[in-house]
């Protein structure tokens, strides 16, 4: 069973499980990310994970065109922040766009979390990766 600290080790496990998860405190209730064990609002120590509903919008974007050499063969590919629906920002993949074509990439674009299977480096695993892609809010 998974140990219930809000680390970022726990957080990857979660991913793991497809499930995008903060660090909310026990105290004041604020959601964090990245996960932390003490609460960068009351400054109190207890945090639990509070899943999410991954919807969001595009608050900043770039177009990475020269990458580490564990994703230079990904590249261009799009990073955006996210501000969650729920109030804290993320920062992931934006798939689904063409990162040649950043001018069709429009900031408050709605966007939601989804997860990506990659191999983790260090251990050769798959593991997930969250990433967003845009969706269309019907009114």
């Amino acid at each position: 069973m998974m140990s219930s600290e809000t680390t970022v080790q726990n957080y990857q496990v979660l991913l793991n499980e497809k499930k995008l998860c903060v660090a909310e405190c026990t105290s004041c209730h604020t959601l964090m990310f990245p996960p932390r064990l003490h609460c960068i609002s009351c400054y109190k120590r207890g945090t639990k994970w509070k899943e999410l509903s991954g919807r969001g919008k595009i608050r900043s974007f770039t177009v990475i065109h020269i990458a580490s050499s564990t994703h230079a063969e990904d590249a261009p590919f799009v990073v955006a922040i996210v501000g969650l629906k729920e109030g804290p920002s993320v920062t992931a993949r934006l798939v689904g766009v063409d990162p040649e074509k950043p001018e069709d990439i429009k900031i408050g674009t709605s966007v939601v979390a989804d997860f990506e299977e990659v191999t983790n480096n260090s251990s050769d695993q798959p593991i997930m990766r969250l990433v967003f892609h845009p969706y269309l809010v019907h009114k």
